[in-house]
């Protein structure tokens, strides 16, 4: 006041102050010390200066001992000094140590945990105009903290902050408009208050603000800013936006894709205890993004995430110890049941899928039904599938009556198709051509393969292939035919090898060749076999029970055939059930029919 501003030369004026014992004088020097203000930075000597100052009751040195004494900053971290610092401030009246004081006892750090208590200190901290206890009391009543839950004076006390610039309260502000929590839903007045809160260079806002220019939520999408603001808060050690910036530069989204940047941000946001993080690295040692693919690795990674909770770690763990057999089929289940338990919605039908095959529990097709509809109704396109099968197929269901469930199946399939599931286009499809749940009608059914085999699906590109041959709803084009075929074949779909067999072996769309078919045969064999024993794959079982029935592909083995019938015909495959009443009606031997069935 009344000079220019000369940092150095006040703090050396607070020394000569400090030092004939002036408690102000010291506090301020300490400040000066901690923050490197006018002099070197030096935490420990401000904290010798904050102890004078301290001793001779001045209330702000006593908090802002107490803030380096639970922080270990210049001294040992020391939580329970921290709060008895506090408490002797709070005792004067001292709004940032009523607050800090408000906040130990709220979460018990250094003292019992108080909520009713922490409430008392924040409002008196609050009436004195203290942004940080008004902010936190808002999270006392948006949570029910020592308060009835009140989600709108949470809103109204995060207002009340955020209107006088408090970066936190904005933040929360911004928050709830977001997610309607206390407040009509509102995601431009939300980008709003973010964008006040980022410009005050606050990590958490600057996230928020990056997630929303991703998702295009209150503004136009921005993938590059996204990436930009996530990269602001990353460089500040915010794991979260660490996390956020390794995803896009890992799928190349809004950034170059650069997956060794990533594991880096990755690795930093791990150090930081973020479960996310871990799971993340996980992920990229599974699949070898950004470091060579070490599936021991990335299951320690997954287990490490998913013990302290996390979600995604605990479906990813449970899916890999299910996949990787000798690794714990029991325990993956375990895992995927602790993920379902949290709705989800990958790990109920990795669940549900155990229930449907019989991995770690008993065959349970109901309970398999009633998991896919429950992922279903959180709009997963793949669960949504996955139940207009089992509808379709008539597995798990109370009621026989076929054509209605098939009915009911359309429905799931075509929502799961508008969350973009190429492999329902394929089942529409499907439905269309034979006029099972819905008219039959061939040019539709054409174009749902067309549109599905666009999307890369390799069983319509076999549907599609099929309908050039024979010319349904399409006009005939062997040619065509045979290169759809080669294209899902190259995807090791062992139907359209199959298929492919067939064409060498009748001079359909390509020159005969016997050693050619049989060679394919002989590979679409043991493609089937190969997703009986990964995934259980009824249809595969089908085809490879004809296969044997038939001697294609593999030398004639009724008792094989009979096999594979009789394990697709035990979870509720119609057709298999079929055929083998035939090949045992052959061999006269009802017996074994009745053993199959028993207790189905």
């Amino acid at each position: 006041y009344g000079v220019e501003p000369d940092i150095a030369r006040a703090a050396e004026l607070y020394r000569q102050a400090a030092e004939q014992g002036f408690a102000a004088a010291q506090c301020n020097l300490a400040v000066c010390l901690l923050n490197g203000r006018g002099l070197k930075k030096n935490a420990a000597a401000a904290v010798e200066w904050l102890e004078r100052a301290a001793e001779q009751g001045y209330p702000r040195a006593q908090n802002l001992l107490g803030e380096c004494c639970e922080q270990g900053r210049g001294t040992e971290r020391d939580e329970e000094r921290a709060v008895e610092q506090y408490r002797r401030a709070a005792e004067q009246g001292h709004a940032g140590a009523l607050c800090n004081l408000g906040l130990c006892l709220l979460y018990g750090r250094g003292v019992a945990e108080d909520e009713a208590g922490a409430v008392e200190r924040l409002t008196q901290a609050a009436e004195q105009n203290s942004l940080c206890a008004v902010e936190t009391l808002g999270i006392c009543y948006e949570f029910g903290y020592g308060v009835a839950e009140d989600r709108q004076r949470a809103v109204e006390q995060y207002r009340r902050a955020a209107e006088e610039g408090y970066a936190p309260a904005q933040t929360r502000l911004a928050r709830c408009l977001l997610n309607a929590c206390g407040v009509e839903k509102d995601e431009a007045a939300a980008v709003k208050w973010l964008e006040r809160a980022a410009e005050q260079e606050f990590p958490w806002a600057q996230a928020m603000l990056g997630e929303c220019c991703e998702q295009g939520r209150g503004t136009a999408a921005d993938g590059t800013r996204a990436v930009e603001l996530y990269r602001r808060a990353a460089e500040k050690g915010y794991a979260p936006a660490q996390c956020s910036l390794a995803v896009c530069l890992l799928e190349g989204h809004g950034a170059e894709k650069n997956e060794a940047e990533a594991v880096a941000w990755l690795r930093r946001a791990a150090k930081e205890n973020s479960p996310r993080a871990v799971d993340l690295l996980g992920q990229c040692y599974e699949k070898g993004l950004g470091v060579e693919a070490d599936e021991a690795r990335a299951l320690r990674l997954y287990r490490q995430a998913a013990e302290a909770g996390h979600t995604w770690a605990q479906f990813h763990l449970g899916r890999c110890l299910i996949r990787i057999r000798g690794w714990g089929v029991d325990e993956g289940v375990e895992w995927l049941s602790l993920a379902a338990q949290k709705k989800n919605p990958k790990a109920l039908v990795a669940l549900a899928e155990c229930f449907e095959w019989g991995w770690g529990v008993e065959i349970d097709l109901r309970r398999a039904m009633s998991l896919y509809a429950k992922a279903s109704g959180q709009g997963y396109g793949l669960a949504q599938y996955r139940l207009g099968l089992c509808l379709f197929h008539g597995r798990g269901m109370e009621s026989l009556d076929r054509e209605q469930n098939e009915k009911s199946s359309i429905g799931w399939f075509q929502r799961a198709a508008e969350e973009g599931v190429a492999e329902a286009l394929d089942q529409l499809g499907v439905c269309c051509e034979t006029g099972r749940g819905m008219e039959a009608n061939a040019e539709q059914a054409a174009d749902y393969y067309a549109q599905a085999a666009k999307k890369g699906c390799a069983s319509a590109r076999r549907h599609l292939a099929l309908c050039y041959f024979s010319g349904l709803g399409v006009e005939k084009d062997p040619v065509r035919a045979v290169a759809l075929l080669r294209q899902a074949a190259e995807q090791n779909d062992a139907g359209a090898v199959f298929e492919l067999a067939r064409c060498y072996q009748s001079g359909r769309g390509v020159s005969r060749n016997r050693a050619e078919a049989q060679e394919l045969f002989q590979r679409a064999f043991k493609l089937w076999k190969q997703r009986i024993f990964d995934r259980k794959d009824l249809e595969a079982a089908l085809e490879a029970a004809r296969c044997c029935r038939d001697g294609l592909g593999v030398e004639k083995d009724v008792a094989e055939a009979e096999r594979w019938f009789a394990f697709a015909a035990r979870r509720g495959v119609s057709e298999a059930e079929k055929e083998l009443q035939e090949l045992l009606a052959a061999k006269r031997d009802g017996s074994l029919l009745r053993r199959i069935f028993r207790g189905r």
